[in-house]
Protein backbone atom coordinates (compact mmCIF):
# COMPACT_ATOMS: atom_id res chain seq x y z
CA UNK A 1 0.00 0.00 0.00
CA UNK A 2 1.06 3.26 -1.25
CA UNK A 3 1.77 5.86 1.84
CA UNK A 4 0.47 8.93 1.90
CA UNK A 5 1.57 12.53 3.85
CA UNK A 6 -0.83 14.67 5.16
CA UNK A 7 0.34 17.93 6.61
CA UNK A 8 -1.68 19.83 9.55
CA UNK A 9 -0.48 23.48 10.35
CA UNK A 10 -2.79 24.23 13.91
CA UNK A 11 -2.81 27.81 14.52
CA UNK A 12 -3.09 27.89 18.52
CA UNK A 13 -3.46 31.37 20.56
CA UNK A 14 0.24 30.59 22.02
CA UNK A 15 1.77 28.31 19.39
CA UNK A 16 1.00 27.40 15.66
CA UNK A 17 2.24 23.95 14.89
CA UNK A 18 2.92 22.57 11.89
CA UNK A 19 2.68 18.34 11.77
CA UNK A 20 3.31 16.00 9.00
CA UNK A 21 1.90 12.82 9.25
CA UNK A 22 2.45 9.67 6.85
CA UNK A 23 -0.21 7.26 7.14
CA UNK A 24 -0.33 3.58 5.84
CA UNK A 25 -3.77 2.34 5.99
CA UNK A 26 -5.38 3.10 9.47
CA UNK A 27 -2.08 3.62 10.96
CA UNK A 28 -0.06 6.81 11.04
CA UNK A 29 3.09 8.62 12.57
CA UNK A 30 4.98 12.10 12.38
CA UNK A 31 7.48 12.33 10.18
CA UNK A 32 8.03 15.47 10.94
CA UNK A 33 7.17 18.71 13.41
CA UNK A 34 7.96 22.45 13.94
CA UNK A 35 6.32 24.66 15.93
CA UNK A 36 6.67 28.57 16.81
CA UNK A 37 5.48 30.13 20.05
CA UNK A 38 3.87 33.33 18.05
CA UNK A 39 1.80 34.40 21.35
CA UNK A 40 -1.15 35.80 18.98
CA UNK A 41 -3.91 36.52 22.03
CA UNK A 42 -1.24 38.65 23.42
CA UNK A 43 -1.56 40.49 19.97
CA UNK A 44 -5.19 41.05 21.10
CA UNK A 45 -6.64 44.52 21.62
CA UNK A 46 -10.41 45.37 21.96
CA UNK A 47 -11.34 42.30 20.73
CA UNK A 48 -9.17 43.26 17.70
CA UNK A 49 -5.78 41.13 15.98
CA UNK A 50 -3.50 44.32 16.48
CA UNK A 51 -1.11 45.27 13.12
CA UNK A 52 1.66 43.58 14.33
CA UNK A 53 -0.28 40.49 15.46
CA UNK A 54 -1.50 40.11 11.80
CA UNK A 55 2.57 39.85 10.69
CA UNK A 56 3.21 37.94 13.39
CA UNK A 57 0.37 35.43 12.19
CA UNK A 58 1.56 35.86 8.57
CA UNK A 59 5.25 35.39 9.27
CA UNK A 60 4.79 31.91 10.97
CA UNK A 61 2.26 30.39 8.54
CA UNK A 62 4.20 31.07 5.61
CA UNK A 63 7.67 29.84 7.66
CA UNK A 64 6.06 26.67 8.87
CA UNK A 65 4.38 26.18 5.75
CA UNK A 66 7.64 25.57 3.67
CA UNK A 67 7.57 22.29 5.70
CA UNK A 68 5.18 20.99 3.52
CA UNK A 69 6.77 22.01 0.38
CA UNK A 70 9.69 20.53 1.56
CA UNK A 71 8.03 17.02 1.85
CA UNK A 72 5.08 17.40 -0.47
CA UNK A 73 1.97 15.70 0.84
CA UNK A 74 -1.15 14.73 -0.51
CA UNK A 75 -3.12 17.60 1.02
CA UNK A 76 -2.66 20.26 4.23
CA UNK A 77 -5.27 21.39 6.41
CA UNK A 78 -4.83 24.69 8.41
CA UNK A 79 -6.84 25.59 11.09
CA UNK A 80 -7.32 27.85 14.08
CA UNK A 81 -8.83 27.60 17.30
CA UNK A 82 -9.50 30.28 19.82
CA UNK A 83 -6.65 32.38 18.48
CA UNK A 84 -8.72 33.78 15.41
CA UNK A 85 -12.62 32.53 16.64
CA UNK A 86 -13.70 34.98 18.78
CA UNK A 87 -11.84 38.14 17.23
CA UNK A 88 -14.56 41.27 15.67
CA UNK A 89 -11.93 41.53 12.83
CA UNK A 90 -11.20 37.92 11.82
CA UNK A 91 -12.56 38.26 8.25
CA UNK A 92 -10.43 40.48 7.56
CA UNK A 93 -7.40 38.95 9.34
CA UNK A 94 -8.15 35.69 6.94
CA UNK A 95 -7.75 37.94 4.25
CA UNK A 96 -4.73 39.96 4.82
CA UNK A 97 -2.80 35.82 5.47
CA UNK A 98 -4.96 34.74 2.43
CA UNK A 99 -3.16 37.73 0.49
CA UNK A 100 0.22 37.43 2.26
CA UNK A 101 0.83 33.61 2.12
CA UNK A 102 -1.72 32.61 0.02
CA UNK A 103 -2.81 30.06 2.55
CA UNK A 104 -6.36 29.79 3.31
CA UNK A 105 -6.88 29.30 7.14
CA UNK A 106 -10.68 27.25 8.57
CA UNK A 107 -11.35 28.62 12.14
CA UNK A 108 -13.38 25.63 14.02
CA UNK A 109 -15.81 26.53 16.87
CA UNK A 110 -15.40 25.49 20.49
CA UNK A 111 -18.09 22.68 20.06
CA UNK A 112 -15.52 21.39 16.94
CA UNK A 113 -12.24 21.77 18.77
CA UNK A 114 -14.26 19.89 21.70
CA UNK A 115 -15.27 17.04 19.15
CA UNK A 116 -11.87 16.60 17.69
CA UNK A 117 -10.56 16.16 21.52
CA UNK A 118 -12.98 13.73 22.20
CA UNK A 119 -11.94 11.95 18.82
CA UNK A 120 -8.41 12.01 19.99
CA UNK A 121 -8.83 10.86 23.52
CA UNK A 122 -11.57 7.55 22.36
CA UNK A 123 -8.69 7.07 20.13
CA UNK A 124 -5.56 6.65 22.79
CA UNK A 125 -7.24 5.18 25.56
CA UNK A 126 -9.63 2.72 23.76
CA UNK A 127 -12.14 2.73 26.79
CA UNK A 128 -15.91 3.64 26.43
CA UNK A 129 -16.47 6.51 28.89
CA UNK A 130 -13.96 9.15 29.90
CA UNK A 131 -13.59 12.71 31.33
CA UNK A 132 -11.30 15.17 29.27
CA UNK A 133 -9.79 19.04 29.49
CA UNK A 134 -7.51 20.40 26.57
CA UNK A 135 -6.16 23.48 27.92
CA UNK A 136 -4.39 25.48 25.33
CA UNK A 137 -3.45 29.30 25.15
CA UNK A 138 -6.81 30.92 24.96
CA UNK A 139 -9.33 28.44 25.68
CA UNK A 140 -9.85 25.24 27.35
CA UNK A 141 -12.46 22.43 26.66
CA UNK A 142 -13.93 20.32 29.08
CA UNK A 143 -15.37 16.87 27.46
CA UNK A 144 -17.33 13.67 28.27
CA UNK A 145 -18.24 10.66 26.42
CA UNK A 146 -19.79 7.99 27.39
CA UNK A 147 -20.82 4.42 25.64
CA UNK A 148 -18.35 5.76 22.99
CA UNK A 149 -20.64 9.20 22.21
CA UNK A 150 -19.75 12.55 23.16
CA UNK A 151 -22.63 13.52 25.52
CA UNK A 152 -21.33 16.82 26.76
CA UNK A 153 -18.65 19.71 26.11
CA UNK A 154 -18.33 23.14 26.39
CA UNK A 155 -15.44 25.82 25.65
CA UNK A 156 -14.33 28.59 28.08
CA UNK A 157 -12.03 31.25 27.90
CA UNK A 158 -9.58 30.27 30.64
CA UNK A 159 -6.32 29.76 28.57
CA UNK A 160 -2.94 29.94 30.66
CA UNK A 161 -1.85 32.63 28.19
CA UNK A 162 -5.05 34.57 28.23
CA UNK A 163 -5.29 34.27 32.04
CA UNK A 164 -2.13 35.26 32.68
CA UNK A 165 -2.34 38.65 30.44
CA UNK A 166 -5.70 39.49 31.75
CA UNK A 167 -4.68 38.50 36.17
CA UNK A 168 -0.89 38.54 36.16
CA UNK A 169 1.27 41.79 36.77
CA UNK A 170 4.45 39.50 37.43
CA UNK A 171 5.91 36.58 36.17
CA UNK A 172 4.26 34.13 39.19
CA UNK A 173 0.92 35.32 40.36
CA UNK A 174 0.37 37.10 43.35
CA UNK A 175 -2.03 35.44 46.44
CA UNK A 176 -4.55 37.57 45.07
CA UNK A 177 -3.90 37.05 40.94
CA UNK A 178 -4.10 33.26 42.07
CA UNK A 179 -7.34 33.70 43.68
CA UNK A 180 -8.67 36.07 40.67
CA UNK A 181 -7.81 33.54 38.48
CA UNK A 182 -9.13 30.42 40.51
CA UNK A 183 -12.46 32.40 40.78
CA UNK A 184 -12.61 32.89 36.94
CA UNK A 185 -12.40 29.74 36.35
CA UNK A 186 -14.82 28.45 38.40
CA UNK A 187 -17.36 31.08 37.11
CA UNK A 188 -16.63 30.16 33.52
CA UNK A 189 -17.02 26.31 34.43
CA UNK A 190 -20.35 27.00 36.59
CA UNK A 191 -21.90 28.78 33.47
CA UNK A 192 -21.84 26.11 31.09
CA UNK A 193 -22.68 22.13 31.19
CA UNK A 194 -22.84 20.36 34.35
CA UNK A 195 -19.18 17.90 34.72
CA UNK A 196 -19.41 17.86 38.58
CA UNK A 197 -21.76 14.18 38.24
CA UNK A 198 -19.53 12.00 36.08
CA UNK A 199 -18.22 9.78 38.46
CA UNK A 200 -15.19 9.83 37.14
CA UNK A 201 -12.09 9.49 39.16
CA UNK A 202 -9.84 10.71 36.63
CA UNK A 203 -9.56 14.08 34.60
CA UNK A 204 -7.35 13.40 31.15
CA UNK A 205 -5.46 16.20 30.27
CA UNK A 206 -4.12 17.17 26.93
CA UNK A 207 -2.64 20.11 25.23
CA UNK A 208 0.55 22.29 25.70
CA UNK A 209 -0.20 23.45 29.17
CA UNK A 210 -0.54 19.80 30.67
CA UNK A 211 2.42 18.59 28.86
CA UNK A 212 4.47 21.63 30.63
CA UNK A 213 2.82 20.44 33.70
CA UNK A 214 3.83 17.10 32.74
CA UNK A 215 7.47 17.93 32.36
CA UNK A 216 7.88 20.08 35.45
CA UNK A 217 6.09 17.23 37.42
CA UNK A 218 8.79 14.60 36.32
CA UNK A 219 12.08 17.18 36.71
CA UNK A 220 11.07 18.13 40.23
CA UNK A 221 10.15 14.37 41.27
CA UNK A 222 13.41 13.29 39.41
CA UNK A 223 11.19 10.97 37.11
CA UNK A 224 11.72 9.87 33.90
CA UNK A 225 9.43 10.36 30.95
CA UNK A 226 6.81 7.45 30.27
CA UNK A 227 5.39 6.84 26.55
CA UNK A 228 1.27 5.99 28.55
CA UNK A 229 0.91 9.44 30.37
CA UNK A 230 1.88 10.97 33.39
CA UNK A 231 0.11 10.64 36.57
CA UNK A 232 -0.40 12.94 39.15
CA UNK A 233 -2.96 12.65 41.78
CA UNK A 234 -4.48 15.73 42.85
CA UNK A 235 -3.17 16.21 46.11
CA UNK A 236 0.25 16.33 44.12
CA UNK A 237 -0.41 18.72 41.87
CA UNK A 238 -1.29 21.32 44.41
CA UNK A 239 1.85 20.52 45.86
CA UNK A 240 3.43 21.21 42.82
CA UNK A 241 1.56 24.69 42.94
CA UNK A 242 2.86 24.99 45.75
CA UNK A 243 6.68 23.91 45.66
CA UNK A 244 6.87 26.26 42.43
CA UNK A 245 5.25 29.54 44.13
CA UNK A 246 7.68 28.66 47.43
CA UNK A 247 11.14 28.34 45.52
CA UNK A 248 10.47 31.75 43.84
CA UNK A 249 13.27 33.04 42.05
CA UNK A 250 14.72 29.77 42.22
CA UNK A 251 11.39 28.15 40.89
CA UNK A 252 11.67 31.05 38.23
CA UNK A 253 14.95 29.76 36.69
CA UNK A 254 13.81 26.01 36.88
CA UNK A 255 10.91 26.61 34.76
CA UNK A 256 13.17 28.74 32.38
CA UNK A 257 15.53 25.58 32.05
CA UNK A 258 12.86 23.14 30.58
CA UNK A 259 10.37 25.80 28.49
CA UNK A 260 11.56 29.35 28.45
CA UNK A 261 8.92 30.07 26.12
CA UNK A 262 5.89 28.86 28.45
CA UNK A 263 7.78 30.86 31.68
CA UNK A 264 4.70 33.27 32.18
CA UNK A 265 1.71 31.12 31.12
CA UNK A 266 2.90 27.93 33.23
CA UNK A 267 1.53 28.76 36.92
CA UNK A 268 -2.06 29.80 35.18
CA UNK A 269 -2.02 26.78 33.60
CA UNK A 270 -1.93 24.87 36.26
CA UNK A 271 -3.86 26.88 38.67
CA UNK A 272 -6.53 26.35 35.74
CA UNK A 273 -6.21 22.64 35.67
CA UNK A 274 -6.25 22.75 39.72
CA UNK A 275 -9.89 24.33 39.34
CA UNK A 276 -11.08 21.80 36.85
CA UNK A 277 -10.21 18.73 38.42
CA UNK A 278 -11.62 20.14 41.82
CA UNK A 279 -14.82 20.97 40.08
CA UNK A 280 -15.03 17.65 38.50
CA UNK A 281 -14.43 16.07 41.74
CA UNK A 282 -11.56 13.34 39.92
CA UNK A 283 -8.77 11.89 42.64
CA UNK A 284 -6.00 12.18 39.71
CA UNK A 285 -4.99 13.72 36.39
CA UNK A 286 -3.10 11.67 33.61
CA UNK A 287 -1.28 14.06 30.94
CA UNK A 288 -1.55 12.32 27.36
CA UNK A 289 0.69 13.77 24.48
CA UNK A 290 -1.94 12.98 21.70
CA UNK A 291 -4.24 16.05 21.35
CA UNK A 292 -6.41 17.74 18.84
CA UNK A 293 -4.52 17.56 15.72
CA UNK A 294 -4.95 13.49 15.40
CA UNK A 295 -8.11 13.88 16.24
CA UNK A 296 -8.82 15.85 13.50
CA UNK A 297 -6.40 13.72 11.33
CA UNK A 298 -8.79 10.83 12.44
CA UNK A 299 -11.84 12.71 11.81
CA UNK A 300 -11.01 14.25 8.29
CA UNK A 301 -8.81 12.05 7.04
CA UNK A 302 -9.08 8.38 8.24
CA UNK A 303 -12.39 8.27 8.86
CA UNK A 304 -13.77 9.33 5.39
CA UNK A 305 -11.39 7.46 4.02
Amino acid sequence: MELKRYGLMDIGSNTIHAVIYELDGQKWKKVLSEKEYAELVSYVEDGQLSTEGVERLCQAVESLGRLFAALPCEKTFYFATSALRSLQNGDAVLQQVKLCTGVDIQIISGQEEAYYDYVSLKHYLKQPKALGLDLGGGSGQVFYYQDGQLTRSCSYEIGCLRLYNQYVSGVLPSAKERNAICKRVRELLQSGDNFSNTGMDTLYVIGGSGRACAKLFQSLQGLGKTDDGCWITLPQLKELLTTVQELGLHGVRIMNRLFPERLCSIFPGLLAIVTVAEYTGVKKICIIKEGIREGFLIANILEKD
